[in-house]
């Protein structure tokens, strides 16, 4: 009885720490999709806008990216995420 007890308690631990281990990736997983989409979008914002444009800000989707001085930044409006790129 003590050592189905014992086995049970192992199992248990083991499980759960597999779960929480496989719900961090599919976090950081997610967080890398989000930054990839973010960068693509200011690639196509930078091809298809004038720069001018893109200092006063262009919504693309729900994204909104904007050119400073020394970074041009997207903004996911969705989930307030922030991705900017440097000169």
């Amino acid at each position: 009885m003590l050592d189905s007890l014992f086995a049970f308690f192992i199992m248990s631990i083991i499980t759960l720490t597999f779960i929480e281990m496989i719900t961090h990736l599919l976090i950081n997983y997610q967080n890398q999709i989000d930054n990839i989409e973010m960068q693509k979008i200011i690639i196509v914002s930078i091809n298809k806008f004038d720069l001018k444009q893109i200092k006063q800000g262009v919504n693309i989707d729900d994204f909104t990216i904007k050119l400073s001085n020394e970074e041009v930044c997207a903004t996911n409006n969705q989930n307030k995420k922030h991705y900017c790129i440097k000169k």
